[in-house]
């Protein structure tokens, strides 16, 4: 593999990353159902960039990792964050409700 086309497919994982975060903005979809289905695409995406030798095609895969991968980790946060709620543990999500003299 040359840098360039190792470039593209790094290209590939950002822009599907991207994608990715801002598909999730809009999904109205059960958090851990977003997150299994996005480690299996994550997971059967790698494997087949293994398997085939088309540069275009591991593009293309690499690109459905990098959407997978920004959905599970906005659905994790987010799953996280309402488990915490549910506990009544929010003091542990690392977000301040109160601004100190200090903190300014």
């Amino acid at each position: 593999m040359s840098v360039s086309e190792a470039g593209w497919l790094a290209s590939a994982n950002y822009m599907g990353y991207l994608l990715g975060a801002l598909s999730a903005i809009g999904t109205r979809v059960r958090s851990t159902v977003a997150i299994r289905a996005g480690l299996l695409v994550i997971g059967l995406s790698t494997l087949a960039m293994g398997l085939g030798h088309q540069f275009m095609l591991s593009v293309v895969l690499r690109a459905m990792a990098g959407i997978a991968s920004a959905w599970v980790l906005v659905f994790v946060s987010t799953w996280a964050l309402e488990r915490l709620a549910l506990l009544g543990r929010s003091d542990l999500s690392g977000a301040s409700t109160q601004v100190s003299a200090r903190g300014l």
